[in-house]
């Protein structure tokens, strides 16, 4: 089976990658039946080797190349100082990826990851109708809100059309820090419903120390007690958050 993943959201590519992987071996043989090749330097002869290479201990092997399709492309963009190559043999190379990972076998999948790459790409029109295409724009305007709504219920939360809007004009489409900031609100809210106000408290918040090690436990579980050492500070409020480890921790 072959993959082609591409575009400048990184993260929801890196999502997608991340389920292939879970399908294609179990995670104590993941590791030992996975090869990640560079795309700008690898041979056609070398991606066919491992391609043709048996799993061990499994029914799948997995083979992911970084860049493949961007070195096709037709400006000759590359991320290094190589020295393009002649147009023939440039020719007869595609020709020839196109061919091997067109043609693959059953036991192996390859996922060609790539960021930025045009329709004219000719490896990928060459291989179009042999895999199958994933293309991650960065959500712009609208498109983000839709997603952080999802996100926060696939976390278990609610959140407020102003909360949403909110996370949207404060974070944008950065959905790596995105994420991080919805699963920091779900946790703190617990069963509440996420809205504008909190979302500025958290943005308010110093970002290096949000939360101590020793009260992730209670922060996990919801609004509950605070733990004993200190439950004096909580009564007196944020002020006075500064008079044990685990508070101070919480806020510095």
């Amino acid at each position: 089976m072959l993959y082609i993943l591409h575009g400048e959201d990184d993260y929801s590519l890196q999502q997608w990658l991340k389920q292939i992987k879970q399908g294609a071996a179990t995670p104590d043989l993941l590791s030992a039946n996975t090869t990640v090749l560079d795309g700008e330097q690898v041979s056609s002869a070398q991606l066919n080797t491992v391609c043709e290479t048996v799993p061990f201990l499994s029914e799948k092997r997995l083979v992911i190349v970084n860049g493949l399709l961007e070195r096709f492309e037709a400006k000759g963009k590359s991320r290094g100082n190589k020295k393009k190559k002649p147009a023939v043999e440039r020719e007869n190379e595609l020709d020839t990826l196109a061919k091997n990972l067109a043609n693959l076998p059953d036991s192996t999948e390859v996922v060609l990851v790539d960021e930025k790459i045009t329709t004219n790409n000719p490896l990928l029109k060459e291989l179009s109708a042999a895999a199958q295409i994933k293309h991650f724009p960065l959500l712009k305007g609208r498109e983000l809100r839709p997603w952080i709504q999802q996100r926060v219920s696939a976390e278990g939360g609610t959140i407020s059309p102003q909360a949403v809007d909110l996370l949207a004009a404060l974070i944008g489409n950065n959905l790596w820090i995105m994420s991080s900031e919805i699963n920091k609100l779900v946790l703190l809210n617990g069963s509440r419903r996420i809205e504008e106000t909190g979302v500025r408290l958290t943005e308010a918040m110093p970002r290096r120390r949000i939360f101590s090690p020793s009260l992730m436990p209670y922060l996990r579980r919801g609004p509950v007690e605070p733990p004993d050492c200190c439950r004096d500070c909580y009564s007196r409020g944020p002020a006075r958050h500064t008079r044990c480890s685990c508070c101070h921790a919480s806020f510095a």
